[in-house]
Parts: structure tokens; sequence; C-alpha cells
């Protein structure tokens, strides 16, 4: 008998749902909602400057329709609640007050939001989404040039990409506008003489256009940039070109920060748009061990120069300068060994800084020099790290610093420090502050680590110059 009164419950529950969307095939038409489908949660909604706010209950979705002179990026909504409600307020969004929510609209993903309702022992949750329309004519601007990237390596062959950056003036609003139209912004790069096009994709995350395999319209002079949007088209104004984007060159080794580069394996540069008719050199250097050589690379996409060290190089740590021509793309410390055993100095550093690899990335000190009584910074290798769930261990067992020159041997226990900047931020980069003993003779001095068994480190390739 029980099973026959839950199989009648079921059928019934099913019909009740299809007679319901039956009497109701549009529910975004129907404005005006019966109090029970909104009961509970939202009451109305208002938006200053909006020709027309529509609020879908049954979708959660509010849809505000903006007119043509409305000039602003972004939008303030208005919320009234029934008994108990109120917007869930988040420490990441500090737009979203307790009745109501601000956000940038244009070129923007639709803004979600939570409502939460408690009376007596009762609560419940809601999540929204708000559209906005624009009317009137769209309208943009290039906030920087459009420049060449490499796509990486395929089987294909070498691919490539442009980007731009874009910001929308007028006529758009969120990414899609509505919950019914999910159109998209479709951008076109063209060259009317080549009689050659190439279409784009948007991406509300970084207000970018990226464009595929653009490479055969980089000596285009004359490039037109166009945005279609619904029915709705703009022309960028102005001769536009695709420029080269900055290279940043570096030498591609997995965990770097861990495991030293064999000596005996081919190496990779990676990092730019490369260019066949370019020279590129590598330059390799050690103060403390007195060497330096440099090297030829080989073209072999446009994202990759490679190169093979020579036979007798000796384990270290070295400065990697890579050369175009004669501009310097960059130089960069590393560890090389074919003994993965080895132990360095991965940085040296001598500001105080309370993110460390941020700003190493992209300004690394290329002669340390300190003065007596000031302090220097150093991060083991391999790499000392650990979960940001921990806490801080200020008493971590990290190295000291020798500190030699000659016959006078320093030794300089660390003050424990951590980078939170490492690992997008998900990890914690121990590294040590040494400070340079008042007493100590003014030179240069090779520096190495010394750990807690007495062993000792590879020497850095700067010396320390102490003042």
């Amino acid at each position: 008998m029980k099973k026959l009164i839950l199989l009648i419950s079921i059928v019934w529950a099913i019909s009740a749902c299809k007679h319901q969307k039956e009497e109701s095939p549009n529910p975004v038409e129907q404005i005006e909602t019966p109090e029970e489908l909104t009961a509970d949660f939202v009451k109305s909604v208002a938006a200053d400057g909006a020709k027309e706010v529509i609020f879908d209950p049954k979708k959660q979705a509010i849809q505000v329709i903006l007119p043509e002179n409305y000039t602003r990026d972004d939008i303030v909504l208005d919320l009234t609640f029934y008994e108990g409600a109120q917007n869930e307020l988040v420490n990441w969004d500090q737009l979203i007050t307790s009745d109501k929510v601000s956000f940038t609209f244009r070129g923007n993903e639709p803004k979600e939001f939570n409502v939460i309702r408690k009376v007596a022992s009762s609560s419940g949750l809601r999540r929204y989404s708000i559209y906005v329309q624009q009317e009137g004519k769209i309208t943009a601007e290039l906030t920087s040039e459009i420049l060449l990237q490499p796509g990486g390596d395929i089987p294909e062959g070498p691919s490539d990409y442009s980007t731009a950056n874009i910001r929308f003036l007028s006529g758009i609003g969120t990414i899609p506008e509505s919950p019914e139209n999910k159109t998209k912004p479709s951008f076109s790069l063209a060259d009317t003489q080549k009689n050659l096009s190439i279409t784009g994709e948007y991406s509300t995350s970084g207000k970018t256009v990226n464009f595929d395999n653009t490479a055969a319209l980089v000596s285009s002079p004359d490039l037109s940039l166009t945005v279609a949007f619904g029915d709705k088209r703009f022309t960028f104004p102005g001769k536009l070109m695709i420029k080269r984007a900055p290279v940043k060159a570096y030498l591609f080794s997995y965990l770097n920060l861990f495991r030293p580069i064999s000596l005996k394996q081919p190496l990779n540069i990676q990092g730019g748009y490369f260019l066949p008719a370019e020279k590129y050199i590598v330059k390799l250097e050690s103060q403390s061990q007195q060497v330096e050589f440099s090297l030829e690379g080989t073209y072999k996409t446009n994202s990759t120069i490679g190169f093979s060290l020579p036979a007798t190089m000796d384990n270290g740590s070295y400065l990697v300068s890579i050369f175009e021509n004669n501009q310097k793309l960059s130089s960069k410390g590393y560890i090389f060994s074919s003994d993965t055993t080895k132990k360095a100095i991965a940085r040296m550093w001598t500001k105080n800084m309370l993110y460390p690899t941020a700003n190493l990335d992209n300004d690394i000190e290329e002669n340390i020099a300190v003065s007596r009584g000031q302090s220097i910074y150093a991060d083991p290798f391999p790499a000392v790290v650990q979960s940001r769930s921990t806490p801080f261990d200020n008493m971590k067992n990290l190295p000291s610093l020798e500190l030699r020159n000659g016959n006078d041997t320093r030794i300089i226990k660390p003050i424990v420090k951590a980078d939170e900047s490492w690992g997008d931020g998900a990890l914690l980069l121990y590294y040590g502050e040494y400070k340079i003993p008042a007493d100590i003779a003014t030179g240069k001095y090779e520096a190495r680590l010394v750990f807690a068994n007495e062993n000792r480190s590879l020497s850095f390739w700067s010396l320390v110059d102490v003042k």
C-alpha cells in the first residue's frame, strides 16, 4: 500500500510540473509576478539611470536596460526584500551591501550575488544574476598596441597569436546581455589589400581580444579592426599595425629552485617571439669561479632558441644573460650540475622586500654590494617551502652564510624570513637575512651556505662587495 501511495505522489508531482510549464511558456515577459513566486526573498529592484528593470524570480535573473545616453561603466542596484532577507555580505566584494549591489558592467560577465533569508529557525539562500543591456551604437578604444606573441610549439608547426587590450565605451553592457541572448562580441582583424581577415575572441576577464596565427599580418602597415555585437558594428579609427611583444627570454627548466640544470642535456630558451634572421647569444659568467664565456643559440621555432653547454664547463652557480644581436633580453642566475645533490645559493639581494620573488623575477642584482652593518638576503637551493596553511616558523633550520676573502672567513647566522609571493601565493618560500659584521674588512668575498652538518654549498656566482 505504501508503494502505491508513493507512486501516485510521483505521478501527481510530474503532472503538476508539466502543467505549470504549459501555463508559463515565457516567464521573462511576465513583469507583474505573483507574490508567492518571490516570497521570502526579493520584492523589487531599481537602478538609477535605467530605462527599465525586469526581475524574473523564476530564473533568479535581473535584466537592466540602459538608454543610449548612459555614460558610466558602473551601475548601482537598489533592492527591497521580504522580511528577514538581505544580500549576503562577503569580504572579497565590498560593493555589495545589505540592500545594494554595485559593479562595473561594461564588457564584463553578468554579476552574481546571493540573498539570504532568516526567520525564526528557518533560513534559505538564492543566487541572482544581473544582466545589463545598453541601447545605441557600440563604440570602443584600444588601450594597448596589438602585440604578437608565440603560441607555443604544436605538431602542425609553430603557432602564434596577437593580443590587444580593449575598452568598450558605449552600446554594450554585460556579456552576455540577457539570459536568453548569449551573443558575444566578434572581432575581425583584416588586411584589405591582401584580402586576409582573422577572427578574434574577446576575454571578459582580461578585457583583451586574441587573434590566432597572425604572423601573415605582421608586415601589413594598415590593418582594419572591427567589432560586431549582434546587429551593431564599430571600426576602430586610425592605421593599425601588429608589433612584436617585448621578449622575456629565460632558460626553460622545470623546478629550477629545486633541481640543478644538467650539464649534459641540450637546453632551450623560451619566453618570446624569436625571429629566424636574428642572432642569439647566451653568455654565462661566474665572478667566484672567474669564468666567462658565450655560446651561440640556434633558432628552432618562434618560441624556442636551443643551445648546448661545453663539455669543459664545471658545476656551479652562473649568471646567464641572453642577447638578441647586441640587445640584452634578460639576466638571471641558475645552478648547473650533473650531481642532483649539490646545494647552492638560489638568489641573493640587498634590498629589504616584502615579496622578493615578485621583484627579483624582473630585476635581479647583478653585482652584490653592501656596507658593513647592513643586511643581505639569500634563499637556499634547493628551496625550503611549506604550505600557507601551516604557520610561519621563525625557528626554521636555515643554513648560515659564509663570506670568504683569502684567510678572512666569516660565518653569519640567519634571521628567518618567508616570501609569500612564491608559487602564486600558495606556498611560503623561506630565506635568510644575514647581517654583515661591523668589523669585517672591506673587499670582495666569495659567498657560500654552511649547513648544520658543516657541508658547504657551491659558491654564488656574484662576489659580495663589502664597502
